[in-house]
């Protein structure tokens, strides 16, 4: 049993919020890549950062954890979609 989570939460930290993003993003990305015939894989990097960015109103930060977890070759993309889901 980890007391990790309950301890972040007694001290007023929120828990748990930050991966229902990632997950959610990512799932969206998923569907319209599959609703249009499109790369999986891309979309779901571009729905997992674009969503960050819009939740958290930080595009910039957004595009650069995209240049890092995805390469330079989807940043152009991935920033675009930061900024226009703002």
């Amino acid at each position: 049993m980890s007391l990790h989570p309950s301890i972040t939460l007694n001290f007023g930290g929120s828990g748990g919020i930050v991966t229902p993003i990632f997950f959610i993003g990512a799932t969206s990305g998923t569907l319209l890549a599959k609703l249009f015939n499109l790369d999986i894989s891309t979309f779901s990097a571009i729905g997992l950062v674009s969503l960050l960015a819009g939740a958290a109103n930080t595009p910039i930060s957004a595009s650069i954890m995209a240049i890092e977890l995805f390469g330079t070759e989807l940043a152009p993309y991935a920033s675009i979609a930061c900024v226009i889901v703002l």
